[in-house]
């Protein structure tokens, strides 16, 4: 089967996707779901995937110094996330807050063969013709030195930089989770990590349960670009990590973040969920990703699907996200200027959609 038809045929399989994530005994890097209380689970499928995955469910593993019979605290997955929900005021600052860490990440000063950039742009959802795209939310992506592995990014409370003395604003500590919540109820996490090396994350409100908070990753590698599937030439990456997301997420085990993925295809006209429109999203841009930043090997990107509205509490999602960009856009052209002064003229900053300007520019257009 073609790629086409083989992620057609997802859809078909895949139906209203709902499962309890279980417990096994294969550890916290194993293809099942982890969680904090016991349940039967499923045995592993014997056909092992052709991609890496590792799930974090955040456990906390036991420390040397700790007395014996402690154990550590468990996180409420539901509580946790309407916490995160109610710790900005506007929507504007919890975007200023993941437009932070992306600064944070691509400034390099001392690197004179590096150029920091930072992409905001509107998601689209594309159907026939260009004209009839519309706006689903908002992306922010950037280029970096270097990028934990997203499994550590994802942690709670834990951010790459404890260790590091660093004094920089904050990348991808705890704002990047808490801000994703704050914005939407479901985002992606989008990683370029090194040659070949390609993550993805899910921050969404479905996945979490009472007895655990989840904010799973996966990991998949460019070894598949020009290969053969099956009896299929893949011809193009968007394609082949498209074959590779959909092997993933078409196992049982995976149903409640195929769902999610489900979700991100749904069309506005609220038709039925689609896994087969949602890989095919998220592989356009892990492709544009790549092709883009080419002469970066390490790139962060950030979808928030549906944001929230401007000055309304969490939760108030408008029906036309395609004025809500241009909103948050052109109040974004005001703040980044003055909120970024020590940035100089080399560093990238673009807001809206082909618009590229040295920093100390104004950003001239919303997209």
């Amino acid at each position: 089967a073609t790629a086409k038809s083989a992620m057609t045929a997802a859809d078909d399989a895949g139906g209203n996707i709902m499962a309890q994530p279980c417990r096994n005994d294969q550890g916290k890097n194993s293809p099942h779901i982890v969680t904090p209380t016991e349940c039967k689970s499923e045995p592993p499928q014997p056909d092992a995937p052709a991609v890496a995955v590792t799930f974090n469910n955040n456990g906390v593993d036991a420390q040397d110094d700790c007395d014996e019979g402690l154990k550590p605290a468990t996180t409420g997955g539901q509580g946790l996330w309407s916490l995160w929900t109610r710790n900005f005021k506007s929507p504007l600052l919890m975007l200023l807050d993941l437009v932070d860490n992306a600064v944070d990440a691509a400034m390099q000063p001392d690197e004179t063969d590096f150029t920091g950039r930072v992409q905001i742009y509107r998601d689209l959802y594309e159907e026939g013709m260009p004209e009839q795209a519309y706006t689903t939310g908002l992306c922010i992506r950037n280029n970096a030195k270097f990028i934990a592995p997203l499994k550590e990014v994802l942690q709670l409370f834990i951010s790459p930089k404890d260790d590091s003395g660093a004094d920089s604003i904050g990348e991808n500590g705890v704002g990047l989770k808490q801000s994703c919540a704050a914005l939407g109820d479901l985002s992606f996490v989008l990683v370029k990590n090194g040659t070949g090396n390609f993550e993805l994350g899910i921050i969404a409100k479905a996945l979490q349960k009472k007895f655990g908070m989840f904010l799973p990753s996966f990991e998949f590698k460019e070894d598949a670009r020009r290969s053969t599937i099956g009896q299929q030439k893949v011809d193009t990456f968007a394609e082949a990590i498209g074959e590779q997301i959909l092997e993933t997420f078409v196992k049982p085990q995976y149903k409640d973040v195929a769902e999610c993925i489900a979700e991100y295809g749904r069309d506005r006209s609220g038709g039925n969920p689609s896994l087969a429109r949602g890989i095919a999203r998220l592989s356009k841009h892990f492709d544009e990703m790549d092709n883009k930043f080419s002469g970066n090997t390490h790139v962060f990107e950030v979808i928030i699907n549906k944001m929230v509205h401007h000055g309304e509490s969490p939760g108030a999602i408008p029906d036309d996200q395609d004025k809500h960009f241009a909103d948050l856009a052109g109040v974004l052209q005001h703040e980044i200027p003055r909120r970024y002064l020590h940035l100089d003229d080399s560093f990238q900053f673009s807001v809206g959609k082909k618009v590229r300007t040295h920093f100390q520019l104004l950003v001239r257009a919303a997209g």
